[in-house]
């Protein structure tokens, strides 16, 4: 996989890559992902942003605009890779702009060990609370998100020891078991609240 992968995008040898997994939607953040990238660049060299997923038809415009505004980054289109290229990369980021439910691929980086930085607000904000607490960024807020970023950046090693750490002592939280049996729970809960 990685030699293919080698192939696919030369222009990534040598570089750490900091990617933004998600469809091309203004929901998912991109514009603030580029800023914060063009920030990044400046203080390190070997940084490459890699956005990881394919536009709808009728988002061809916001591809075009993005593609535009930033030549250096490199746009994958739709993967079926996604672990493995999380599990390379050197930080996941999460800048959805509106809080969503859960944030399934920050579980699935962190779980793999990668560090991810995103906006603390949702499933995203909960999740990195339990386990990587320096990854949450202040909500639409780039020049957090580009610390948090650099912090990482700066100390890979210890944001994995972390993340490792904590999976270690709450990763049981996210099980799929755990979680439909708390969902069972609160639907108990909830009946029997009902009931006369």
């Amino acid at each position: 996989w990685l030699e293919t992968w080698r192939a696919d995008f030369p222009q990534l040898a040598g570089k750490r890559l900091v990617i933004l997994p998600g469809r091309l939607t203004r929901l998912k953040g991109h514009h603030q992902f580029i800023d914060a990238l063009a920030q990044l660049r400046k203080r390190f060299g070997d940084v490459a942003g890699v956005a990881v997923g394919a536009a709808e038809p009728e988002h061809r415009a916001l591809e075009e605009s993005l593609r535009a505004r930033a030549p250096w980054l490199v746009f994958t289109g739709h993967r079926t890779d996604l672990r493995e290229i999380m599990a390379i990369s050197n930080v996941v980021v999460s800048f959805s702009t509106h809080p969503e439910s859960f944030g399934r691929t920050v579980l699935e980086a962190l779980m793999l060990g990668t560090p991810v930085v995103g906006y603390d607000h949702g499933g995203v904000g909960e999740i990195l609370g339990q386990l990587f607490p320096d990854g949450r960024a202040v909500a639409g807020n780039c020049d957090d998100a580009v610390a948090k970023l650099a912090a990482v950046l700066a100390n890979e090693e210890a944001a994995r020891g972390q993340i490792r750490a904590a999976v270690d002592e709450h990763g049981q939280l996210f099980d799929i078991k755990h979680m439909c049996s708390q969902t069972l729970d609160v639907y108990r809960q909830l009946r029997n609240e009902r009931l006369p």
